[in-house]
């Protein structure tokens, strides 16, 4: 799941939040304006597929309950 902005200067979408799931953890990275990352946060480990379903249903409320939050932190930098 990604939650993206759009610069107003470059005109162009941008990541503020990646959430994926590689290498057998859930993790989320943050961006920076310019584009680079700024942390690499895990979320949960997993084994199985049923697992990672599990994980997933609640990625949805991680990413929107941080939504402005992370907005404000990716404008300022």
């Amino acid at each position: 799941m990604t939650q993206h902005t759009l610069d107003l200067v470059s005109q162009e979408w941008k990541n503020v939040l990646v959430v994926d799931a590689k290498h057998g953890t859930v993790h989320a990275h943050l961006y920076h304006k310019s584009g680079s990352e700024i942390s690499r946060t895990v979320i949960r480990s997993y084994l199985t597929r049923e697992e990672l379903e599990d994980i997933s249903r609640g990625i949805y409320d991680y990413v929107f309950d941080g939504w402005e939050e992370n907005r404000r932190r990716w404008a300022s930098g």
